[in-house]
């Protein structure tokens, strides 16, 4: 299964995006700089039949990034970014 993370997901055109790829059959990776957010945006996705899952993600935040990315190197890895996230 294809994977996307998309910055900035838990809600607006973000949301919409996770879920229009989510209805194609791709594993959603919501990314939020809000835990709450990004995982309720997740679980709400999930209600719909997408594979979604949150991880935390602050664009601005060199660490942020990089644990975001080991994280979705370990569990599935990536073949869709998606860069929605504004500063």
């Amino acid at each position: 299964m294809r994977s996307a993370l998309i910055s900035g997901a838990n809600k607006g055109l973000g949301l919409a995006t996770a879920r229009l790829l989510g209805q194609r059959g791709l594993r959603i990776w919501i990314g939020a700089r809000s835990s709450a957010e990004g995982a309720a945006a997740a679980e709400e996705l999930r209600g719909e039949g997408i594979d979604a899952r949150h991880v935390t993600l602050d664009i601005t935040s060199d660490a942020s990034v990089a644990a975001a990315a080991a994280r979705i190197s370990d569990e599935t890895g990536l073949d869709i970014l998606i860069n929605n996230a504004a500063i």
